[in-house]
């Protein structure tokens, strides 16, 4: 009977060690724009199931991409894979979105990091603002006069709707993040805006 107890704690402990190795931070890097590299690479790192201890350095991409990649970090999140992740150096545009998406508590960004949140922007930095069009949504008396309008408006709605989420904030709040010659920038400005919870040095 005593060996039996003593071959049921081994088993036990073992269970509980292999449990203790799966669920211990996997450091992971997202480094570089919102694409399709990151894209896969978050995916993969998802996918393992482990907690992870992310260092984000991104100057974003394309919306639609990495409103998808903020997606699926929240959606894991909420099934209870923490995901903690640290904004250093460089956290911008659509990078912004990476950061909010981590695990509520655990999203954190250095007093020196170039954080900015700006509207959306043919091409680079520094290149023009698009403006929202100023046809109200879902108001079936108005049309939105171009395909390219809708696609802009769309765009928009869904940036909106994504850091309401993200962040808790209310739809008026955030809707003023987004509005051309409104570009916020500062680590402690992330933590008041809701996309980061600590700033660190």
């Amino acid at each position: 009977m005593k060996a039996l107890l003593i071959a049921l704690l081994v088993v036990a402990g073992g269970i509980a060690g292999g449990y203790a190795v799966r669920s211990a931070p996997y450091d992971v890097v997202w480094e570089g724009g919102t694409d399709l590299d990151m894209f896969h690479k978050i995916q993969a790192d998802l996918a393992t199931g482990r907690h992870l201890r992310v260092q984000l350095l991104s100057p974003g991409g394309p919306a639609v991409l990495c409103l998808e990649m903020a997606r699926m970090i929240r959606n894991a999140s909420d099934r209870g894979q923490r995901v903690e992740i640290h904004g250093q150096a460089l956290v911008a545009s659509c990078g912004t979105f990476i950061l909010a998406a981590g695990t509520p508590g655990h999203r954190y960004i250095t007093r020196t990091t170039l954080f900015l949140v700006h509207p959306l922007q043919r091409g680079g930095w520094g290149d023009s603002c698009v403006a929202r069009p100023t046809v109200k949504r879902r108001d079936e008396s108005l049309r939105l006069v171009s395909e390219e309008d809708k696609i802009i408006d769309s765009l928009y709605y869904l940036m909106e709707a994504s850091y309401v989420r993200l962040t808790g904030k209310d739809h008026a709040t955030v809707s003023r993040w987004v509005v051309c010659g409104n570009e916020t920038t500062g680590a402690e400005q992330a933590v008041a805006m809701g996309i980061a919870d600590h700033v660190e040095d």
